[in-house]
């Protein structure tokens, strides 16, 4: 007979094999480190899958606990004795470094877990309570230079302080966090640790918001944006629904600005997103000047010719200064400098509003543009001195990269024939065009079809190029799949040299 069950269900049947006297919903809680809720629900999972197997699930008694049945115990330790569950369930636990469990339990804080203790996480990571009280140090020190902090109570630890700092510093650490949160999907206890299933729900929310105001507002976002803003603020939904919400003025100390992000379709678009979630956006009406701002700031692939605001003209006429700077500078003419100023300014429009509203791009990743062009970055750097007036802010060096992604990408420019290669990219245009031009330089005879996105590939029904090169993983569809990052270094290069030629 074989019993379909998972890892955390085997687990569960075997304390009531092993227990002879009642289990407290509590109790099993307990060993198990679910909550309450998720106990029930694997419970009666347990229960279905055991009586489609004609097999007496455990039974309740009122005021005392559950149990299994001799009968019960005994054809499940038949079954369990067998070699294939020995193999399948034996008890696997997962090692975590240092740095994987901080970056969990910081995810568990923003995310608003009650199970953000030292002797939970001490059972969550096999570790003993001196290294979660050691994590929590290394942690409290790495926060010192932001407006927030970590405070122990007897119900737990959470975060404290200013709540625009907090959600700028996990914004700004999101790849990281990203990653973790994929770590913390994936551990045994992780619908105990966190809603998962609240936390999908508002992701399948956001997604389809912002579908929807890619249609109203006939603009189109990069995949990178709407998988960033999806998991960012469906984290921040659960901050917001909690009431750890925005005091007024924390975007912009200026009237100026907010009567700007009023005026805008987007702050409608915001407040009925918000409105539908269940909150009152008259008592809580920074948020929603909040997500409007994200919803600016997001990476675009293109914008609507209409509506073309002061803003829109102020920031076409320094992108344009920024090309004559950078030409002059480099000494450089550009083959198409109109698609260059197109798709500059479509990024230098989001560009401004995340300066403007204290959501300035902190990926790291960006700066590879900055050691394998330096020439390309520091004409860049020099050259965007009209914006910053605009803006009244200095660009860090991250946004920088940015803009000196779209410089290199016509530098790289070049005609291209014989390897037909697809190009699938989640990035913004300026990372698309720089990456197709690599492409270009690496294979002068290719011919490069895109970049597409990766919603355009899934509905590819068959791929008539040689082979796709994409910046994200994709099912192949017949033909391979190469996965590289949005800028090359010199070892991928190599490699794909090699792998072509």
């Amino acid at each position: 007979m074989a019993l379909n069950v998972s890892n955390l269900e085997f687990k569960l049947l075997q304390i009531l094999i092993e227990k002879d006297q009642y289990q407290s919903v509590n109790s099993i809680a307990e060993q198990l480190n679910f909550s309450r809720r998720s106990t029930y629900y694997y419970m009666k999972s347990v229960s279905e899958k055991l009586i489609k197997n004609k097999i007496d699930p455990p039974r309740n008694v009122k005021g005392q606990g559950y149990y299994l049945s001799k009968q019960s115990k005994e054809q499940l330790n038949i079954i369990f004795s067998t070699d294939n569950y020995k193999n399948v369930y034996k008890k696997q636990e997962k090692k975590f470094s240092a740095k994987e469990r901080q970056v969990i339990t910081i995810i568990l804080m923003f995310g608003l877990s009650s199970y953000v203790t030292i002797s939970k996480l001490a059972g969550i990571f096999n570790v003993t309570r001196n290294t979660i009280v050691n994590d929590f140090s290394v942690i409290k020190d790495n926060l010192l230079e932001y407006d927030f902090s970590v405070i122990g109570t007897s119900i737990g630890h959470h975060f404290t302080g200013n709540e625009f700092a907090i959600r700028n510093y996990f914004q700004d650490h999101l790849t990281e966090f990203l990653t973790g949160l994929n770590s913390l999907y994936k551990m045994d206890n992780s619908s105990a640790l966190l809603d998962f299933k609240n936390f999908s729900e508002l992701i399948v929310m956001i997604k389809d918001w912002m579908h929807k105001v890619e249609f109203q507002s006939s603009s189109s976002f990069s995949d990178d944006a709407i998988r960033s803003m999806e998991n960012f603020y469906a984290l921040v939904l659960l901050r917001i629904l909690a009431k750890h919400t925005l005091p007024s003025h924390s975007l912009n100390k200026q009237k100026e600005g907010y009567e700007e992000l009023q005026a805008r379709k987007e702050f409608e678009m915001a407040g009925d997103f918000l409105a539908h979630i269940g909150i009152d956006t008259e008592e809580y009406k920074e948020e929603v000047f909040y997500l409007e701002s994200l919803l600016l700031s997001s990476q675009l692939k293109e914008i609507s010719p209409t509506n073309n605001s002061d803003i829109k003209k102020q920031v076409q006429k320094s992108t344009k200064q920024i090309i004559n700077n950078f030409k002059h500078l480099a000494e450089a003419n550009f083959k198409n400098e109109k698609q260059l100023k197109e798709e500059l300014y479509v990024h230098m429009l989001s560009t401004y509003y995340r300066v403007k509203f204290n959501h300035q791009y902190k990926d790291s990743a960006v700066l590879s543009i900055k050691e394998n062009y330096p020439e390309i970055y520091t004409y860049t750097s020099i050259s965007i001195d009209p914006f910053e007036k605009l803006t009244s802010q200095p660009l860090n060096d991250n946004e920088i990269g940015l803009i000196a992604i779209y410089f290199g990408a016509h530098l790289l420019n070049q005609e291209s024939r014989y390897l037909e290669i697809l190009l699938v990219c989640s990035s913004g245009l300026g990372t698309s065009q720089l990456l197709k031009n690599q492409l270009a330089t690496i294979f002068p005879g290719c011919i490069l079809r895109g970049p597409v996105t990766k919603r355009d590939y899934d509905n590819f029904s068959v791929i008539n190029s040689d082979v796709v090169i994409s910046t994200i993983p994709l099912k192949e569809k017949e033909k391979q799949v190469i996965v590289v990052n949005p800028v090359m270094n010199e070892a991928e290069v190599s490699q794909l040299r090699k792998q072509f030629t």
